[in-house]
C-alpha cells in the first residue's frame, strides 16, 4: 500500500472519500495511463478483472475526489478520441 493511502487511513480527523469506476476493456487504458497516479490529497489506482478496468480513487476530502474524477475523465476522453483516429 502506498504512503498517501496509509496517511489517509491513519488520519482520524478527516474522512476518507473514494470512488470506484469500472470501464469495459475496449481500449488498453492501463498501458497508456499506467497503474498509479499519486497526488497531494488523492490517489488513483488502476486494476483489472476479466472484462473491465477498475479505477479506484481515494482522497482525504471531497474537493480532491472531484478533482481526481475530473482528471481521470479528461484522460479517458482524450484516450478514446485518439484511439478513433
Amino acid at each position: 500500500m502506498n504512503k498517501l493511502n496509509d496517511k489517509i487511513k491513519e488520519d482520524n480527523n478527516q474522512k476518507n472519500y473514494s470512488a470506484v469506476i469500472k470501464i469495459p476493456k475496449t481500449i488498453d487504458y492501463k498501458k497508456i495511463i499506467g497503474n498509479l497516479h499519486e497526488y497531494k490529497r488523492s490517489v488513483i489506482e488502476i486494476a483489472e478483472d476479466k472484462d473491465n478496468f477498475i479505477f479506484n480513487i481515494n482522497s482525504n476530502d471531497m474537493t480532491a475526489l472531484r478533482a481526481s474524477l475530473n482528471l481521470l475523465f479528461r484522460e479517458l476522453h482524450v484516450i478514446e478520441d485518439v484511439s478513433k483516429i
